[in-house]
């Protein structure tokens, strides 16, 4: 592929790219760490759900909680109450790190699958700062969009090193990442499609790309009904399940997709 710039492919450049990210990353949300939670939207309810889970780990599963369980996050949110409990400043950086470590990781997948390295910068960046994010960086209850990103696409690259060396170590990790990205957002089960089309496009022999695709595409659909059995209150499960109008629920169904694939992807 030709580029414009030539980019040596050194550790240095490697350094160098991360320092220009998390820099332009810190200019571009240097000013939210003033913003509050947003007045009575779920920011304030992840926060007492939070609260509660601080004081009793199993409050996680607990039937009582006011948003639906997602162990990862809710995991990630103890972790920011424990350090600075309800203050909003924290996890608006909370955020921004995540949000840089994805543009960061989203540059090392394409060049893991092919990309040239100028290219790849240049996707990480434009990622980082694409005003389509507003909300999963403005509002701390979608933390669950980025997080699920993050391990999205780190599913994405453990299975690049899984398909090229067909070492169980990396299908392993495939599979707990991808575990854990769709328990922190459901939207992130679409990976196992994405890495099935990878696998359908780099194979061999066809019998090779189904090998390699069908255990993750399996976990999918497992830990898609694992959400669903912890958190069927869900809205967007509601809307798709409990009313047996046909022409609602393709309408609800393609309603959530796409919330999910502008706002998450």
């Amino acid at each position: 592929m030709q580029t414009i710039f030539h980019i040596p492919e050194t550790h240095k450049t490697s350094a160098i790219t991360v320092l220009c990210v998390v820099i332009l990353g810190g200019i571009t949300f240097c000013n939210l760490y003033t913003h509050q939670f947003w007045e009575g939207w779920d920011d304030w309810d992840m926060v007492a759900d939070t609260s509660h889970i601080a004081q009793d780990i199993t409050y996680i599963f607990s039937p009582n909680r006011i948003l639906p369980a997602r162990p990862p996050l809710d995991l990630i949110f103890l972790f920011g109450y424990l350090l600075w409990e309800d203050n909003p400043a924290g996890f608006r950086m909370l955020q921004v790190c995540l949000h840089i470590l994805g543009s960061l990781l989203l540059c090392y997948a394409f060049y893991r699958l092919g990309a040239n390295l100028e290219l790849s910068i240049f996707a990480s960046i434009l990622f980082l700062v694409n005003v389509a994010h507003f909300r999963a960086i403005h509002w701390a209850i979608c933390t669950d969009r980025i997080a699920a990103f993050v391990f999205g696409i780190s599913t994405v690259i453990t299975f690049s090193f899984f398909f090229e060396s067909q070492q169980k170590k990396w299908l392993l990790a495939t599979i707990i990442l991808q575990f854990v990205a769709i328990f922190t957002h459901p939207s992130a089960a679409p990976v196992a499609f994405f890495c099935s089309y990878l696998a359908w496009r780099k194979a061999d022999c066809f019998s090779k790309a189904i090998s390699s695709s069908l255990p993750i595409l399996l976990i999918a659909f497992i830990a898609g009904i694992m959400v669903y059995l912890i958190s069927p209150q869900v809205n967007q499960v509601q809307g798709l399940l409990s009313n047996t109008n046909h022409t609602r629920i393709p309408a609800n169904f393609l309603w959530y997709i796409g919330r999910m694939v502008s706002t998450a992807h």
